[in-house]
């Protein structure tokens, strides 16, 4: 393919010049909105309205000679040039900004395509591999440290990846806000190797690691002969594997913090595998497949805001201060803190949060009432009550009817109502030869029949 050695050192200065790039001004056609740029057709508009004028009085007092009609033509002639000429000058303007970023300097997602459609045009024999990579977390590294630190780092990372293309004879671009993407020859490099030296670059100035990086790769034309499906499968891959590391990541950290909660709180150790079954077949008749993670995680940690507790505190019981009570009732703050500070556990911090509120608005941190908790949270709620109720080592036992019947007592209060039904719905449905229409009664107050057997259990990927 074609990739000159001129314009990739012109790529690879502007990406390692460490002086910020000026924003890109309002596009405007003919460039002549600038204050300074009036000054420029102040010429062709005087003779303009000298042209018009004395077309005008030819056409009235037809007195124009033929020498000063064909000056008249003349200038009209001048204009049109002119404006044609500015225009074709603001076109390739346009063009050629729209090929180069202007924050980092490196070629654009247009360019991208464009060498892409080259790499496989037909005939070329050469081996390309497209490789592209994500900053994850750039929206939370901006909100603590700014849009201008953002840009910084976006500017370092840039520098740093055009640097490695360089040595690989390769070139760097970024496609979007924070994706960026790599087009290297594999005649001097295996595959492999061009992968490994592109992912190896890492932001500089993250110091508290607030931005992963994750990728994707595919070789051309062996995998793709279009550009866009070339680009689509990098980006799938890349998806894909940013999916595994997450739930890779959330299930240690799962771990992590269950054993500590537990070690606080042994109760929870026994009550949460079943807890997450009734989580994982609610959710399921609520069609929340999407968030079933979530739920099930926030479920599991949501009393770990009681780690910020003193142990003399949680003793007590029922005898607390006022302000201990008000300590003890922001559990679910610290909770959330402590979740939200692990980017793979962002989703159930929220969860947390409001997970002991009540439906009718008595509960805390926030008061929320009915759809203002947001659904997961009420699901957990109901669910963690059911565990709690029909646990073996609750004294007195309750049976799971006994557990059910006496959140439809509490639903509208404590419990929303939909959410019981769909327990009830849930238990019904794994009990054999159950009919599901009679659970709307059970739900309000009737316990259906004890299942004979749990209900399969749904996985989870944490």
């Amino acid at each position: 393919m074609g990739f000159t050695r001129s314009r990739r050192a012109v790529q690879l200065r502007r990406a390692a010049s460490p002086s910020p790039v000026p924003r890109r001004r309002q596009r405007v056609p003919l460039g002549i909105a600038k204050p300074r740029g009036w000054s420029t057709v102040v010429g062709p508009a005087v003779f303009a309205a000298i042209a018009v004028g004395l077309l005008v009085f030819d056409h009235v007092q037809r007195k124009v000679t033929d020498i000063v009609f064909w000056i008249t033509l003349a200038l009209v002639a001048t204009i049109f040039v002119w404006l044609v000429s500015k225009t074709a000058a603001a076109v390739a303007r346009e063009h050629s900004s729209a090929r180069v970023d202007d924050l980092t300097g490196l070629p654009t997602r247009e360019q991208l395509d464009r060498d892409l459609a080259t790499a496989l045009a037909p005939g070329e024999s050469e081996r390309w591999v497209l490789v592209v990579v994500e900053l994850d977390g750039l929206p939370i590294y901006n909100d603590s440290h700014g849009h201008a630190a953002g840009d910084g780092l976006l500017r370092g990372f840039a520098r740093a990846l055009a640097d490695v293309a360089g040595g690989l004879a390769s070139t760097a671009y970024r496609i979007e806000g924070s994706g960026f993407a790599v087009l290297a020859p594999t005649a001097s490099s295996p595959a492999g190797a061009i992968v490994t030296a592109v992912t190896a670059v890492t932001p500089q100035d993250d110091e508290e690691q607030l931005i992963e990086t994750s990728h994707g790769d595919v070789c051309v034309p062996e995998e793709a002969s279009d550009p866009r499906v070339a680009l689509e499968i990098a980006s799938q891959r890349r998806r894909a594997r940013k999916q595994r590391q997450r739930r890779s990541v959330r299930g240690q950290l799962r771990q992590v913090l269950l054993e500590v909660v537990a070690a606080r709180r042994p109760d929870l150790r026994n009550q949460a595998p079943d807890l997450a079954h009734w989580i994982i077949a609610v959710s399921h008749q609520l069609k929340l497949p999407q968030q079933v993670d979530d739920i099930v995680l926030a479920g599991e940690l949501r009393d770990i805001g009681l780690l910020t507790v003193p142990e003399a505190t949680l003793g007590k019981g029922a005898d607390l201060s006022d302000s201990e009570r008000e300590m003890v009732r922001r559990h679910p703050l610290a909770g959330e803190r402590v979740l939200h500070a692990a980017p793979a556990l962002a989703g159930a911090a929220a969860l947390v949060r409001s997970a002991n509120e009540r439906f009718d608005g008595s509960g805390y941190p926030d008061g929320l009432a009915g759809d203002a908790i947001p659904l997961g949270s009420r699901l957990i709620a109901v669910c963690v009550a059911f565990a709690a109720l029909a646990s073996a080592a609750r004294r007195p036992v309750m049976s799971a009817e006994e557990a059910l019947s006496e959140l439809g007592r509490r639903g509208g209060t404590e419990f929303d109502p939909e959410v019981v039904h769909a327990l009830a719905t849930a238990i019904a449905e794994a009990t054999n030869g159950t009919r599901t229409d009679a659970t709307h009664q059970r739900a309000r107050g009737a316990a259906p029949p004890r299942p004979r057997s749990s209900p399969p259990r749904p996985r989870v990927n944490h």
